[in-house]
């Protein structure tokens, strides 16, 4: 699997992750900078990356926005939902 990740705010796609090639526990490292005002959750939605079909959704990872105040960081490990691939994403937001 060559798995990737779609940051979505308001479901609307705002960044994409490199692809990690055949790698079952991929690590991106990689940083992101979005525009405020953000309203709503912060979705990390982990995908793997089929050649011949539709990629498949491995889970989806959250932040609530609304539970961080102006200049407050999270980080952390989040669990994908749901939960049938018993992954987490860690993850840190400033």
């Amino acid at each position: 699997a060559d798995p990737y990740v779609k940051v979505c705010v308001g479901g609307e796609t705002v960044e994409k992750s490199e692809k990690i090639k055949d790698d079952l526990n991929p690590v991106w490292n990689e940083t992101f900078t979005l525009k405020a005002p953000l309203q709503g959750d912060l979705e990390m939605h982990i995908y793997a990356k089929r050649r011949m079909h539709t990629d498949e959704h491995l889970g989806t990872a959250r932040v609530p926005l609304s539970q961080l105040r102006c200049g407050e960081e999270f980080s952390g490990d989040l669990p994908l939902e749901p939960d049938f691939h018993k992954g987490t994403l860690t993850v840190k937001v400033m």
